[in-house]
């Protein structure tokens, strides 16, 4: 899925991800067609942005120009832009094409030459390994240019005349540069052969006990058929791999560093990106004075360390005008009502979550709220389980479905809670074995193409009182209660809860921890 991380209110023309940094992102804009075009970029993955627009002084005009932008492989610092015509009848902008920066965009530095006079370009585009070699296409022909290079030459073998380059991709596994144009798509030899770039990426980067596997992937440029892949991953298993792309399994929280050596006949690279894996394990503690609560009120769903694993339908958030307390509210729901995956299950698990215990008396109690209405002739159900193996096993605790799950009657259309219509169900963990262990729980939908089921309000509340005995006697025993601070609860003898006569008096506490 998609989040969108920044509105330009533009549109895009180019994105460039530093390959070095991914958090350094470089965007070019398309306001309008006769509108100044933009180049911005940020370094904190696009929470903030500036404006790195080439000066107009150094343009000579025409700054309606689209910009298309590439990337250095090994400094994100490094980038290059073409201005691109958006018609083969724009003036020329001789002397004015193509422009570099080594810092960022603060500073740019011309890199167009009389060579490419007459020439409207089209994209650009960096080959990494390379000493600073581009690829630069036009509406006639291809171009590149490198560090050690004077001037550019024309890369054309082959090409029918006034080919329009639109699109030019390197294909590092084998060589070659792919060039899409308006006639096809032509292939030829990379301008020069240059050492690879490696490249570490992974399907996960955040990770948990119930996602402790990592699928890494290759995205280096290198030569295939001579290529050497040399991983490490301290921490993990295994702890080194020469696989292309390994697959690794964490199995304590920290955080992970991974280094990635690649090597062909044209020599070696390493990329070490420190702390790129994070392993976290966020378990709540249930005591007297902290229970578990989860209400849904924030606008990330699932909640934080929360999980919804792939299924055919899902658990959403949504605002209802009336919760559970005939206010407006955010709470979980499965939408039933167009759902028609019948049998199929959909997950909500939460975090871990370790409840109390005592030596003598413990509880802890699952409460939510929940509304459902039904659909006659389909009955939608709802199960709670539990794991006590972060997720390895599930137990079920609970299961209702149709009308034993309804908290109104049937409803014939797409239905909301309204106020009266919610329920609160309580389940004592304790009564299924489960004291001072650490759990997730589960929340089960099970879909009848029926109707919405609504849930909010998860709270596990612990109760906790330890028996803590003072040296052993014979004689007379005062037990007296006390808080988590000392304090005596009850002072009069009267009340006090038990009474061990024999000679003499020594007393006995029951801490409520």
């Amino acid at each position: 899925s998609f989040e969108a991380i920044h509105h330009f209110d533009e549109k895009v023309t180019s994105v460039e991800v530093a390959w070095s940094n991914p958090n350094v992102i470089y965007v070019a804009t398309w306001p309008g067609w006769w509108d100044d075009k933009k180049i911005y970029r940020t370094t904190d993955g696009g929470k903030t942005w500036i404006d790195i627009t080439i000066p107009s002084a150094q343009l000579n005009g025409y700054l309606s120009r689209s910009y298309d932008i590439t990337v250095s492989g090994n400094d994100e610092n490094t980038l290059w832009v073409a201005r691109c015509s958006q018609s083969g009848n724009y003036n020329l902008i001789d002397g004015y094409n193509v422009f570099k920066s080594i810092d960022g965009g603060q500073n740019w530095i011309n890199l167009s030459t009389p060579t490419l006079d007459g020439q409207h370009m089209t994209n650009i585009e960096h080959q990494r390994g390379s000493n600073g070699g581009v690829y630069l296409g036009t509406r006639n022909t291809v171009y590149y240019r490198n560090n050690a290079m004077n001037d550019w030459v024309i890369y054309d073998n082959n090409l029918p005349k006034r080919t329009f380059s639109t699109q030019l991709v390197p294909y590092y596994r084998e060589g070659l540069l792919i060039n899409g144009t308006n006639r096809s798509v032509y292939e030829i030899d990379l301008y020069e052969n240059s050492p690879p770039s490696a490249q570490i990426a992974a399907n996960r980067l955040e990770i948990n006990c119930m996602n402790d596997t990592v699928h890494f992937v290759d995205h280096s440029a290198v030569r295939l058929n001579s290529a050497i892949w040399e991983w490490t991953f301290p921490g993990g298993t295994p702890s080194s791999s020469t696989l292309e792309n390994p697959v690794v399994v964490y199995n304590a929280p920290g955080t992970y560093d991974v280094t990635l050596k690649v090597t062909d006949a044209y020599g070696s690279n390493t990329q070490t990106i420190l702390g790129l894996i994070k392993y976290s394990d966020s378990t709540f503690i249930i005591t007297n004075t902290q229970n578990y609560s989860e209400e849904f009120e924030t606008s990330i769903f699932p909640p934080e360390s929360w999980e919804t694993p792939p299924s055919s339908f899902s658990w959403q958030s949504i605002v209802v005008d009336t919760g559970y307390n005939c206010h407006p509210s955010t709470v979980s729901y499965v939408n039933h009502y167009w759902i028609n995956q019948i049998g199929e299950e959909a997950y909500l698990i939460t975090n871990k979550i370790r409840l109390g215990s005592g030596s003598y008396l413990s509880e802890n109690l699952l409460t939510y709220d929940y509304a459902y209405s039904g659909y006659s002739g389909s009955d939608d159900g709802f199960r709670i389980d539990i794991s006590t193996d972060c997720g390895d096993t599930w137990d079920s605790i609970y299961g209702a479905s149709g009308t034993s799950l309804q908290t109104v009657p049937y409803v014939g259309s797409a239905w909301y809670p309204t106020c009266g219509s919610w329920k609160k169900d309580t389940l004592n963990l304790t009564n299924f074995g489960l004291n001072g262990e650490t759990i997730m729980i589960r929340f089960t939908a099970i879909n009848d193409y029926g109707n919405r089921f609504f849930m909010d309000n998860v709270r596990v509340n612990g109760t906790n009182i330890s028996l803590t005995p003072s040296v052993s006697s014979e004689n007379k025993k005062l037990i007296r209660i006390v808080d988590v601070l000392g304090r005596v609860v009850e002072k009069s003898r009267n009340t006090l809860l038990f009474y061990i006569y024999d000679d003499g008096s020594v007393e006995e506490k029951i801490f409520v921890e």
